[in-house]
């Protein structure tokens, strides 16, 4: 009868446990889509002001940036140290779709051989900021671009 017991109790103990994880997993990603909306508009408007800057391999300031130097450069204001490297940032958040996109998630492309090597910022109606190596600087560009368009690999959300 005591094993009976303690079998019904350890049950009994993992549903709750079960249960409240499930309701502190979904209110803490409630909690980041907030953040992530009211943030996401600051941030971009943040990032808007570096449009022209020049293109810079390595580069990681407003004297020039590559693409994953202008979007940790840009997070870090906002209290978010993201690794100097596309790939590094694209393990770094919540993996989103794109129809779950909102200012100031990263979206990432691969346009090289080697797997994800571009990284910009989504500001919003289907377009992005970044610091292109193409066009020389930093720029807004559509998703839609063909180039770009075939080139997406997936989104991720670290504003939290």
């Amino acid at each position: 009868m005591k094993r009976l017991k303690f079998l019904f109790l350890t049950i009994l103990f993992l549903i709750m446990f079960i249960f409240n994880f499930k309701v502190n997993a979904s209110t803490n990603d409630a909690r980041n889509n907030r953040q992530a909306i009211s943030r996401g508009p600051q941030l971009v408007s943040y990032a808007k002001r570096f449009l022209g800057v020049r293109y810079k391999w390595s580069g990681q300031s407003p004297s020039g940036f590559d693409c994953s130097g202008f979007t940790s450069y840009i997070y870090k204001l906002f209290g978010i140290e993201l690794p100097h490297s596309s790939y590094g940032q694209f393990i770094s958040g919540q993996k989103i779709s794109k129809s779950q996109l909102l200012p100031g998630d990263l979206v990432f492309f691969q346009t090289s051989k080697r797997g994800i090597s571009h990284v910009g910022i989504y500001i919003g109606n289907g377009k992005f900021i970044h610091a292109s190596s193409g066009a020389g600087y930093v720029t807004i560009t559509s998703l839609n671009e063909p180039y770009y368009s075939k080139r997406y690999r997936g989104a991720v959300r670290v504003l939290r």
